[in-house]
This record gives structure tokens, C-alpha cells and sequence, in this order.
């Protein structure tokens, strides 16, 4: 695919916004930056995307992709928390206690903590975009193949916007990233 020259700079804008919005302090500049810079990107990436044609190849290109990239972001963050879990070993918390609240901060893949359910759930810091992003291009991508056309892609927009947004789902964030690639579509 050639190179859109305005996608490539809006991309590269979007960057500077995140690293703007978490190096300055005051709330004035980093509000606004934060309402629309990475979901500005989200949308930018869905435009650009390349969409598998079949199963074979939605598997051939995303199973590389999604060992790599969640292998990455993964093993750097249980890296993390083991080094954590020994510096805070004597805070009197069971390693299995440890564990699963290491699990549970891996699924809902969130920079900031969580609470959902009624119980709080660690962050999993910088490495939620990592996986957001590759969540959320891996589900919009198997959408588009099993929808065979716009008004079917509509139809499953809708549904899963009104699914996360009217109970606790809207904390998943590969989900309701996959709006944003819906809207870039």
C-alpha cells in the first residue's frame, strides 16, 4: 500500500501529543490532549489498515504479529512485577494472591488502575497501548472478514458500543479501542 503523506504527519502529531501529554504537568494542556490523541491514532491506523481477505491469511498475518508484539508487552510487564513482587515480598501478600492480581491487571490492559466489579485492578503502565493495539486491530480485522458488507459492519459497531458502554465492559480496552478502528473504517 503507498503512503498516505497526511496520515504519516497526523500519526507523527499524535505521537508528539502523548509524549506533550505525559510530560506536562497542568492539567489546562493535558486534558484536552488526552481526549483525542490516542484515539485519533486508532483512527489513522484503521484507515491505513490492510484487511485480511481470509481466515488462512487473517491467521497467517495476525498470530506472528500477536506473539511478538503481546509477547513483548507481556514479558516486560511479569518482568515488572516479579521484580516488584521481591521488593514488596514482605508487605505479607501470598505470591498466588500476587498472581492474580498480576492476571486480572493483564486483561483489562489499562495504563491507570481499574475498578470494575466492585474491586480495584493494577495497571499494567505504558504496555496498555501495546496491547489495545493489537487487540483491537485483531478483532476490527476478523469483523471485517466475517462481515461481508458496511450495513453488517454498522450492525456490529452498534452492538458492541452498546455492550461495553452500559455495564462494566467499557473498561476492556482492546473493545472499545475496536470502535475507534470502526470509525477510521
Amino acid at each position: 500500500m503507498k503512503r498516505i503523506k497526511w496520515i504519516d504527519i497526523s500519526k507523527g502529531i499524535t505521537i508528539l501529543l502523548v509524549v506533550a501529554g505525559h510530560t506536562i504537568g497542568t492539567a489546562l494542556i493535558r486534558g484536552p490532549i488526552f481526549s483525542f490523541h490516542m484515539p485519533l491514532f486508532f483512527v489513522l491506523s484503521a484507515y491505513t489498515m490492510r484487511y485480511s481477505s481470509s481466515v488462512d491469511e487473517f491467521k497467517k498475518r495476525n498470530a506472528p504479529f500477536i506473539l511478538k508484539t503481546l509477547g513483548l508487552a507481556y514479558g516486560l510487564f511479569l518482568l515488572h512485577r516479579l521484580i516488584q513482587f521481591v521488593v514488596e515480598f514482605s508487605s505479607g501478600i501470598t505470591y498466588l494472591d500476587y498472581l492474580k492480581t498480576t492476571a486480572w491487571g493483564v486483561f483489562w490492559s489499562s495504563g491507570t488502575a481499574v475498578v470494575a466489579f466492585g474491586n480495584e485492578y493494577i495497571k499494567i503502565g505504558m504496555m496498555w497501548f501495546l496491547v489495545v493495539f493489537v487487540l483491537a486491530r485483531c478483532i476490527f480485522d476478523y469483523i471485517h472478514l466475517i462481515c461481508k458488507n458496511i450495513n453488517h459492519i454498522c450492525v456490529w459497531g452498534g452492538g458492541v458500543f452498546f455492550f461495553i458502554y452500559t455495564g462494566e465492559f467499557w473498561r476492556i480496552r482492546g473493545l472499545t479501542t475496536a470502535i475507534w478502528y470502526f470509525v477510521g473504517f
